[in-house]
């Protein structure tokens, strides 16, 4: 909780979008939605499967919303390093879902949970990707 200058509270979370809708967002693995105050102007909604940083007032109601770890587009970024980033990001989704369904057919043999399951898919992708 951060307290402002005009003795509101406010709220930050930081969470990937899940979905959307004209009012507000919802953030993966939760199952309230959050929604924009009417109080706070103009906010351009992020795209599902983005990872934002929202500001909550003391209603719970976003204020701000800020993306988190994006690729930052220059003027001077080329056609060509768009489509190498696209490129590479789609090669580490491929590499993940391989990875995830060779430690799924692991897990699963020798019994492990969910948690077993993250933890060979991590260990495994840090050896694929080395």
């Amino acid at each position: 909780m951060v307290a402002t200058a005009n003795g509101h509270t406010t709220t930050e979370y930081t969470g990937k979008v899940a979905k959307l809708n004209e009012r507000g967002l919802l953030f993966a693995g939760e199952a309230s939605w959050r929604n924009i105050s009417k109080f706070s102007g103009a906010i351009e909604l992020p795209n599902v499967g983005d990872t934002v940083s929202v500001k909550l007032d003391g209603s719970g109601f976003i204020r701000e919303i800020r993306p988190v770890n994006t690729v930052q587009v220059s003027e001077t970024t080329s056609a060509s390093e768009l489509a190498q980033n696209r490129a590479t990001a789609r090669e580490t989704a491929i590499t993940r879902m391989n990875v995830l369904a060779h430690a799924t057919a692991f897990t699963v043999a020798c019994g492990g949970t969910v948690d077993d399951l993250l933890a060979v898919a991590e260990q495994l992708e840090q050896w694929v990707l080395r």
